[in-house]
């Protein structure tokens, strides 16, 4: 599981285990360890403290386990469903488990029991290719309340649903159109290697000129280099001939469908952006200039390219309007 590694990448083993020179295993010690950031409690009563779950791609026909252990903080007085979802962006669902966690009555729970839950997932040819994440809530079945969700390391709420991690059916397209070369690195986080863009009408944006009032649809592909600690904001800005911002799109990738913290190295995402070109916009070349920042101190990542500092946002792409 993708966060399970991301955890142990963040400690410092007691004991490194080597072969031939080469280490094979690690030990570490989880008893003094800080919680993982997807440790949770729901509702004061229930943590989940680990899971296991495929980390690579899920081919069509496939079958594999989604394991949640669990353990009771305190007294339930009530059954308690699990809500575990599989889903993506567009809300179909290729999982949806809604019953007993572990198929046990929670008021049958007894404190610090630890229990394992085991949803078998089938990848079905119906279900879309693409990116799923795994959705966990706990809810009373008889008024279908969730019970709220905090982080156990920080105590921070979450809102009532955990997002635990991801997975890719089949494949996710790779190959950009408009390919950086060299491809854009953001503070050694993430590549930026290029992007695609359409019309309305699905036609390459190079094959015709965009015009004043239209919607133009841009495809970003990024690789993720390393962990990430901040939930970071891409923005797309359109500069118009004058050299004054024509228009903007900025949000977390993927509309934060699977937040940056959750991003595993080496793998691709697919984010879509619309930049609609204003009504009055005068002809010209308009450079798209994109790059990633922290919300929370709007900070931009900055950018490098063969090693060299190139600022914080990199021109990915120039739209004629005509």
């Amino acid at each position: 599981a993708r966060q399970i590694m991301a955890y142990l990448d963040e400690l410092t083993p007691e004991k490194t285990i080597a072969i031939n020179g080469t280490d094979y295993a690690y030990i570490y010690n989880l008893r003094d360890a800080p919680f993982a950031d997807f440790v949770t409690d729901w509702g004061e009563v229930i943590r989940l403290i680990s899971y296991t779950m495929p980390s690579g791609d899920i081919n069509y026909g496939q079958q594999f386990d989604i394991v949640l252990q669990l353990i009771n903080l305190g007294p339930i007085d009530k059954n308690l469903n699990l809500l575990l979802r599989v889903v993506n962006q567009e809300g179909y669902e290729l999982e949806r488990y809604e019953w007993r966690p572990a198929g046990i009555a929670t008021v049958d729970w007894r404190k610090d029991e630890l229990w394992h839950h085991r949803t078998a997932v089938t990848t079905t040819v119906a279900a879309p290719p693409g990116l799923y994440r795994v959705e966990v809530a706990f809810f009373d079945p008889e008024t279908q309340v969730r019970l709220p969700a905090v982080q156990t390391r920080s105590g921070d709420p979450i809102g009532d649903t955990l997002v635990l991690d991801y997975l890719v059916v089949d494949h996710i397209p790779t190959a950009p159109a408009l390919p950086l070369d060299p491809p854009a690195q953001l503070d050694n986080k993430v590549t930026l290697l290029g992007t695609s863009m359409t019309h309305d009408d699905g036609t390459a944006l190079a094959e015709h000129p965009a015009h004043p009032g239209e919607a133009v649809h841009v495809q970003v592909f990024w690789q993720t280099n390393g962990l990430m600690a901040v939930d970071y904001t891409a923005f797309g800005h359109l500069v118009g001939p004058d050299g004054q911002l024509a228009t903007q799109h900025d949000q977390q990738p993927l509309a934060g469908f699977v937040p940056t913290t959750l991003w595993y190295p080496g793998q691709i995402f697919v984010d879509e952006y619309t930049l609609t070109i204003p009504a009055e916009a005068t002809p010209g070349e308009y450079p798209l200039h994109m790059g990633m920042y922290d919300l929370a101190t709007v900070t931009r990542l900055p950018i490098n390219r063969n090693g060299e500092f190139v600022g914080d946002s990199v021109v990915v792409a120039v739209i004629n309007v005509q």
